[in-house]
């Protein structure tokens, strides 16, 4: 019975997870064409690709996933540039943009 019960509590985290996931790389994709559209930037591909992900403690001190996101922009349309999403837990954290005039810059929230 107990080994059922572990099982069934693995199978509810990884579906939790899961859906997480998923729901957060919406998000940073909205994020990120908000961003793209603020800047005059055009937001290519689509999506945003999760590239890190680690433990960090939110501004409460509580411990929360903290993810990387990656994604390309254009400032011509015949170039391409990374951005860069950070988001611990829900709460976006940093924008990082890489220059179009090849020196980096940052937007913080």
């Amino acid at each position: 019975m107990p080994e059922s019960l572990l099982i069934i509590i693995a199978i509810i985290a990884v579906v939790w997870f899961w859906y997480s996931s998923v729901r957060l790389k919406e998000l940073t994709t909205r994020i990120a064409i908000h961003t793209c559209n603020k800047e005059d930037y055009q937001f290519l591909d689509g999506t945003v690709a999760m590239i890190g992900i680690s433990m960090r403690r939110d501004e409460n001190g509580g411990l929360r996933f903290a993810r990387k996101y990656q994604f390309e922009f254009s400032d011509t349309g015949s170039n391409r540039f990374k951005g860069h999403i950070f988001m611990i837990g829900d709460r976006l954290e940093n924008i990082h943009l890489e220059d179009t005039s090849k020196s980096a810059t940052s937007i913080i929230k």
